[in-house]
């Protein structure tokens, strides 16, 4: 599965950015459709995908750090 196909975002929407992604890779390893193990794109690849700025992406993986459910390097 490419996680970057799975990840949309609409700017126009009351939630943040930062939300939209980190709510939508959390419900992605929730289903079981990201395993442990699995990789996500890197911020840069996820922030060109989605048009978003490379800061806007590294929180959202920082916010899913901080809960447990990532880990980055």
């Amino acid at each position: 599965m490419n996680v970057q196909d799975e990840i949309h975002v609409t700017p126009s929407l009351d939630t943040t950015l930062v939300q939209q992604v980190n709510g939508q890779l959390t419900w992605l390893i929730a289903s079981g459709l990201l395993q442990p193990g699995d990789l996500l794109p890197s911020v840069r690849e996820l922030a060109r995908h989605l048009g978003m700025n490379m800061n806007t992406v590294r929180s959202a993986y920082l916010r899913l750090e901080a809960d447990g459910l990532i880990e980055t390097r």
